[in-house]
Formats: C-alpha cells, sequence, structure tokens
C-alpha cells in the first residue's frame, strides 16, 4: 500500500524531485538483481557441491560392497577410481 502511494505523490514531483526518486527506484531494483544473482549462484554452487558429495559417499559405499565381497583391491580401484591407500582405510 505504501509503494502505491508513493507512487501516487510521485506524479506530483518537481522534475528534480522526480528524477531523484527515479534514480533512487533503479538502484533499490539494481540491489534487487545483484542479490538474486548471488542467491542464484549461491544455490547452484551448492546443488553441484551436493552432487558431488552424494556420489563420492555412493561410490565409497559400492567399494565396500565390493570388499566384502571379496573383489580384489586392483579391480576395486579400475572401476571406482579410489586409491589404494582409502581402500585400506576401508
Amino acid at each position: 500500500m505504501s509503494e502505491c502511494n508513493e507512487k501516487v505523490k510521485s506524479v506530483f514531483y518537481t522534475p528534480s524531485e522526480r528524477e531523484i526518486y527515479i534514480r533512487e527506484h533503479i538502484a533499490e531494483m539494481d540491489h534487487y538483481s545483484i542479490m538474486m544473482e548471488k542467491y542464484e549462484s549461491g544455490l547452484e554452487e551448492g546443488l553441484q557441491r551436493g552432487k558431488g558429495e552424494g556420489k563420492e559417499e555412493a561410490t565409497i559405499n559400492i567399494a565396500k560392497a565390493m570388499l566384502h565381497d571379496g573383489v580384489g583391491i586392483d579391480i576395486i580401484q579400475k572401476y571406482t577410481g579410489i586409491d589404494c591407500k582409502q581402500l585400506e582405510d576401508l
């Protein structure tokens, strides 16, 4: 409601007041755009990081299952890409 009142008042502004009003409005919109861009960028980064962590966890679970079933370390390394030290820690 106050935004609407402000727009109605702007009709009666002098040219210099109107210019100030427009510049402030543009600055607010620019700020909003920048914040949305940063939010979307952060969201995308978080999703990508989460996907990577999920894939890594799945690979470790597969390697554990293969170890449990007696599959050789060299074969597990070949198909999972996990290094020998990590496999020994599992």
